[in-house]
């Protein structure tokens, strides 16, 4: 977790409003989906992701374009100063329920993949895409094979 700054505070309220709004609603999002991750059994929050092994369209929709990148942006830079955990999966979550609220299609995937230091552990992955555009987990993603994906047209 980084510490809040007053040159940090500062670059924060130079801000235009909407990207202020996405953070704090990002960051909100992040600590709830860590709790319900930590509090909620797996299936109900499947239920919750949309169709399991559903893939949204690809198709890009340039009114979505601007929206799709504020919100990955938000999530990646309210997940630095959560006080709880924010890693693929919080970020996954929290991106499809801000693109949900602006009916806007995405499909999380769930991947996993040897560990090259011990062979017998796996290590997993999640990450969300919304038309052609990885909002989080990108780094990486391709390194993992994909057993779940769950999707949502949103419409």
């Amino acid at each position: 977790m980084k510490i809040i700054t007053p040159s940090r505070l500062s670059s924060f309220a130079a801000l235009p409003q909407q990207d202020q709004q996405l953070f704090w609603e990002a960051f909100k999002l992040l600590c709830i989906t860590r709790i319900n991750i930590l509090m909620v059994p797996f299936k109900k929050l499947a239920a919750r992701m949309g169709g399991h092994q559903f893939e949204s369209t690809q198709a890009e929709n340039p009114s979505h374009n601007e929206m799709i990148a504020g919100i990955s942006k938000a999530i990646k830079k309210a997940s630095l100063y959560t006080p709880c955990r924010s890693k693929c999966f919080e970020q996954a979550l929290t991106a499809s329920a801000m693109l949900k609220k602006r009916k806007i299609p995405s499909t999380i995937y769930f991947g996993v993949s040897k560990n090259p230091e011990d062979i017998n552990q796996l290590k997993a992955h999640a990450w969300i895409r919304s038309g052609t555009t990885i909002l989080t987990g990108a780094v990486g993603h391709k390194k993992f094979e994909v057993v779940a994906y769950f999707g949502s047209n949103n419409n």
